[in-house]
């Protein structure tokens, strides 16, 4: 969260699409963050089932929740992105290896430059033994290899992190 903090704090995005909620935590999280800063940001809620869902996100203005697979929401995603906009992405669906890379290959075209495509629990199988293998960090790597432009961001000034390279800048 600290991590998540610092980049909307430097990017200042306008939209952030997040691809996996489980109970909406982080989707809160990032909405109290930007209402602090008077931020005017839009969020895009992605997942196949949001019945876990907190009351309190499904009641914010700037909170659009799709129930859907993100790879057949993604038509749905573009046609809310408006001309200007400044596009995070995170990435925290199911963890398999050709599904993330499904999402990066999808909605990687979605981040501006400047912004961040971010991958989550790339520790997974390397570092802490959960998780699918191959599983999101081999997504990333192999994503890299046809994508030059991103490239991997060093995203914990503490050195120890879930997404260890998973934290994507586009530079061109």
């Amino acid at each position: 969260m600290w991590v998540y903090t610092e980049l909307i704090y430097d990017v200042n995005p306008t939209l952030i699409i997040e691809i996996g909620n489980w109970a909406g935590g982080t989707l809160l999280y990032l909405s109290d963050i930007a209402r602090t800063w008077s931020r005017e940001t839009r969020f895009i809620g992605i997942d196949i089932d949001h019945s876990r869902l907190c009351d309190e996100i499904r009641g914010r203005k700037e909170v659009t929740l799709i129930e859907s697979d993100a790879t057949s929401a993604v038509k749905s995603v573009r046609s809310k992105i408006k001309e200007h906009d400044t596009v995070l992405v995170i990435e925290d669906s199911s963890h398999e290896y050709d599904h993330t890379l499904s999402i990066l290959h999808l909605y990687g075209s979605l981040v501006t430059v400047g912004s961040y495509l971010i991958c989550e629990d790339t520790i997974c199988n390397h570092g802490l033994d959960i998780g699918p293998m191959p599983g999101p960090c081999e997504a990333v790597a192999e994503y890299l290899k046809t994508h030059p432009e991103f490239s991997p961001y060093n995203n914990s000034p503490f050195g120890v992190t879930w997404n260890q390279n998973g934290v994507l800048k586009k530079i061109s």
